[in-house]
């Protein structure tokens, strides 16, 4: 299955929860696909791969120039590295969906691969029956998907557009037939002292109804040091709060895809 965490918005550690997310899936021993679809090449950095060594990237799979040759960065855990060249509008809206399924000599990255992962960087949805090109990476993600959720920040800003997006994500995907799941919102990034997990759970139901995932994802030190030395916090420090609310997330999100 292939998915996007996807926001317009920034700052709902999209690619921090699109790592540790494929990382706690493949502990539990699912082949992991992610994709960084980020000229800012953020996830790659997360998993320490330097963009600028000659690994297979984003654009090789786009353009097929090289044979698909992935890094590998922990036991069923692989990564399609960013590259600072990728310009998402430069490609048609099926070039991410139509590399994915080609069989390559009898190889299909999305059959080969439990789980597929796309690393967006905030950006647009624009419905536009008219456009060839001039695609946004989300665009394209979510052409090639099978599901997306969408992670949110404690605050009201995060909270109060979350519909808004959704809305723009649903025109689209209905514009372009699309045959996608949407799984449901989840907060990230909280901070338990300042009580803000029921002060906002509360505002996203009194905004946006019964779509928030119980699985939420508590602030933590230890994600920052992960970072800082290229390593899933499962390799990391996989005892630590943060480890424990992937874990549960992964759990609430494999039930959900399952029914």
């Amino acid at each position: 299955m292939i998915g996007v965490l996807a926001n317009q918005k920034g700052g709902v550690a999209k690619t921090t929860n699109t790592v540790h997310l494929g990382a706690s899936l493949a502990a539990k021993g699912y082949n992991v696909l992610l994709i960084d679809f980020d000229s800012q090449c953020d996830l790659s950095h997360n998993v320490g791969v330097d963009p600028g060594e000659d690994h297979f990237n984003v654009i090789d799979l786009l353009e097929q120039k090289k044979d698909f040759t992935p890094a590998e960065r922990a036991p069923n855990l692989f990564v399609v590295v960013g590259s600072v060249d990728f310009v998402s509008n430069k490609y048609h809206l099926n070039d991410l969906k139509k590399m994915l399924s080609k069989d390559r000599g009898g190889f299909v990255i999305k059959d080969y691969f439990d789980f597929i992962l796309i690393d967006c960087p905030p950006s647009k949805i624009v419905v536009d029956s008219d456009k060839k090109y001039n695609h946004s990476e989300i665009e394209l993600a979510l052409f090639a998907s099978d599901f997306f959720l969408v992670p949110l920040k404690a605050d009201d800003f995060s909270v109060k557009n979350a519909n808004t997006f959704l809305g723009k994500a649903s025109a689209f995907i209905q514009q372009n037939d699309i045959h996608i799941e949407f799984l449901g919102f989840f907060f990230s990034c909280i901070l338990l002292t300042e009580n803000s997990l029921e002060y906002y759970t509360q505002m996203f139901k009194d905004n946006s109804g019964d779509l928030l995932l119980n699985s939420y994802i508590r602030q933590d030190a230890e994600v920052k040091k992960a970072v800082q030395v290229g390593k899933t916090i499962f390799q990391h420090k996989p005892t630590c709060r943060a480890a424990e609310d992937y874990i549960k997330l992964t759990d609430e999100f494999l039930t959900i895809i399952q029914k």
